[in-house]
């Protein structure tokens, strides 16, 4: 795994939008959360893009899907107010997945 990704990451691959620069290099063999994957299925037809296109991605890039319980989702939480700051997080990398909770 080079990268974790969240969901703006793959959508802007997907898409062709800002921040693919970033992203391609990193994209092959990144991780993505069962959560982020959720949000890229429902926000891609938003966005006229396919739901299937997400999964499609994820199978092509080989994007490892992390299960995601209730530590991963309260360090997610506590992440937010830096994330905001810098308005959106786009890789973190590299580095493994979050901790399970027995960790």
């Amino acid at each position: 795994m080079s990268a974790v990704l969240d969901a703006s990451a793959l959508l802007s691959v997907l898409l062709g939008e800002r921040g693919e620069d970033i992203v391609v290099p990193v994209l092959r063999g990144s991780a993505m959360s069962a959560v982020n994957i959720s949000e890229c299925c429902a926000r891609a037809p938003e966005r006229r893009a396919a739901a299937a296109a997400v999964l499609k991605a994820i199978e092509r890039f080989e994007i490892d899907v992390v299960p995601f319980d209730m530590t991963q989702a309260v360090r997610a939480a506590e992440l937010r107010d830096d994330t905001r700051r810098l308005g959106f997080l786009w890789v973190i990398g590299p580095v493994s997945p979050w901790p399970s909770s027995g960790g």
